[in-house]
């Protein structure tokens, strides 16, 4: 009887823990840090809303805040930059440019090449001097990012970079990417 009882109580407790809703930082802290701790919390990105509601009125102000800060643990900040993405006005662009800047790690200039995109034309400078960097793994995943821009002179841009690149990785993934690009637009 009482393994029935303690399996009864373990499934019950179980199925409250399913049954809760997701996890939303506490009212007591200040916005940044309910913003903070949500980016903490998930494994993947937040939704818009969850961040809206732990930083509201304020939530892209305050998600550039993190992303700017140096000092911020570099999971939060990354997915502080993330975030951005559903802000994608010039103030986000601005600090996008700050973060493809070479004084910055790779790992974050890798990530934020990927959200230019969605700027169209204006990200285009961006992507020239990316696309000159002295990594070619930054090369590379700025041949990614003007793959995925829309528009004829980010194709040019690519193919021209393609031509002048040295490194023959780097070049077959660029001639990779403009085949690619060709078959489907």
């Amino acid at each position: 009887m009482r393994a029935l009882s303690f399996v009864l109580v373990s499934l019950l407790t179980v199925a409250t823990a399913c049954a809760a809703p997701a996890a939303r930082p506490e009212t007591s802290l200040t916005p940044r840090a309910r913003v903070e701790a949500l980016l903490r919390a998930h494994h993947g990105l937040p939704e818009r809303s969850l961040i809206e509601e732990a930083g509201a009125p304020d939530a892209a102000k305050i998600l550039r805040g993190i992303a700017a800060d140096p000092q911020a643990f570099m999971p939060v900040r990354g997915a502080a930059f993330e975030a951005l993405k559903w802000w994608p006005d010039e103030h986000t662009l601005a600090l996008y440019t700050t973060a493809v800047g070479a004084d910055q790690p790779a790992s974050l200039r890798h990530r934020v090449l990927r959200y230019l995109p969605v700027y169209g034309e204006a990200a285009l400078p961006l992507l020239t001097i990316a696309l000159g960097d002295a990594n070619p793994q930054i090369r590379l995943t700025a041949a990614y990012a003007a793959f995925d821009t829309p528009g004829a002179n980010a194709a040019k841009l690519l193919s021209d970079t393609a031509a002048s690149e040295a490194d023959p990785a780097t070049r077959d993934g660029m001639q990779q990417l403009i085949a690619k690009r060709a078959t489907i637009r």
